[in-house]
């Protein structure tokens, strides 16, 4: 062990399992990448929650909490800080309020980290005593931090407690690549096919303008997949849509290379690794107004902000986006640029700031 080395127990889903995804599996991985050899930081990661898993028998929830609680208990001395990331739902309260309860019983400094979810749809807090119990141990914490000022405003409202604004960040160093536009303008939309996305409206939205020579990508999977395939067919649109299905890696890198713009036109979102990585593509991004979105889009400069269910509104910029193909370099070279703010020597900086502090 270095001399002033700082561990960290990161708290979070089981990395290892290949079948979970969404936001906060990519903050654990991230992390645990970039400080897995580090000089400063040494970073281990303890598989907390079950992940997505929602159909899991309840008697494997309660054995899994069990087991990490007397873990933890046993070994929390070998390690300085602890950052629990969790989600503002019941489920993610009761198991998380049981950790840090044991953080606090044994004298250590911990983080807590919210992803997904507003207090407000999170029952339990609508306990008194429940409530009260979890403004203590949060208000406890050495920082409570929240993607986006709806959580923070949530937190100050419904918990009483104070909290603070932290990105998500990239697991790299985005490349400078100059772009042209393709000769079919393509439409990326790279995100779980689901209505909440949006998906619908961007049909509808592809559908009215049948008039310009368009291309949309559809990468992933999501339990709307049959619905929307369903709709594609119904508008006709077979020729101009197309589906890559999951991607990651490489499969990944390259849906992102052969597109031009990135387009996300979801009801609620809270901070998108979608967005950053596009814009680290120098993809124009197409998104709505929600979450922490018009922190990352500059209206007009490196994309465009559209109201959440209007099809319409998704159909005039897209429009305005090919007959305006000659802004394309600049708003490309924007979108790239805005990407630096969230890289992977800025995620080193801001962690390693935050944990210092305890």
């Amino acid at each position: 062990m270095r001399f002033n080395m700082i561990n960290v127990l990161f708290f979070g889903p089981d990395i290892n399992d290949e079948s979970l995804c969404g936001g906060q599996v990519t903050h654990v991985k991230n992390i645990v990448n970039l400080f897995g050899e580090h000089e400063k930081v040494s970073v281990s990661s303890l598989a907390s929650s079950g992940g997505n898993h929602d159909n899991e028998y309840f008697y494997k929830k309660v054995f899994r909490l069990i087991r990490v609680a007397v873990w933890l208990f046993v070994n929390c001395k070998e390690y300085d800080v602890f950052h629990i990331n969790s989600t503002f739902d019941n489920r993610s309260l009761v198991r998380d309020g049981i950790f840090i309860s044991i953080l606090i019983l044994k004298g250590k400094k911990y983080f807590v980290q919210f992803h997904g979810g507003e207090p407000e749809r999170a029952s339990i807090l609508k306990f008194r005593l429940f409530n009260s119990l979890m403004k203590k141990l949060l208000s406890e914490s050495s920082k409570l931090l929240v993607l986006t000022d709806n959580q923070m405003n949530s937190v100050k409202r419904y918990i009483g407690c104070e909290s603070e604004l932290v990105s998500n960040f990239l697991d790299y160093e985005p490349e400078v690549e100059d772009k042209n536009i393709n000769t079919v303008p393509t439409f990326l939309f790279l995100a779980r096919v689901d209505k909440k996305k949006g998906i619908y409206e961007l049909l509808d939205a592809v559908h009215s303008l049948s008039d310009i020579n368009i291309k949309l990508l559809i990468a992933g999977s999501g339990p709307d997949l049959n619905d929307v395939r369903s709709r594609v067919l119904k508008l006709g649109l077979d020729e101009r849509v197309e589906f890559t299905g999951f991607v990651q890696g490489d499969d990944k890198t390259a849906v992102y290379r052969s597109a031009d713009f990135f387009i996300l036109p979801s009801y609620e979102e809270a901070f998108p690794y979608s967005v950053l990585e596009a814009q680290s593509f120098g993809l124009p991004v197409v998104a709505t107004k929600v979450g922490s979105l018009e922190k990352i889009i500059s209206d007009g400069s490196n994309g465009f902000l559209i109201e959440p269910q209007d099809s319409h509104s998704i159909s005039k910029v897209m429009r305005a986006l090919v007959s305006e193909s000659h802004l394309y370099p600049e708003l490309s070279r924007s979108s790239f640029t805005n990407s630096l703010r969230y890289s992977r020597g800025a995620m080193e900086k801001t962690f390693i700031s935050l944990w210092k502090l305890s």
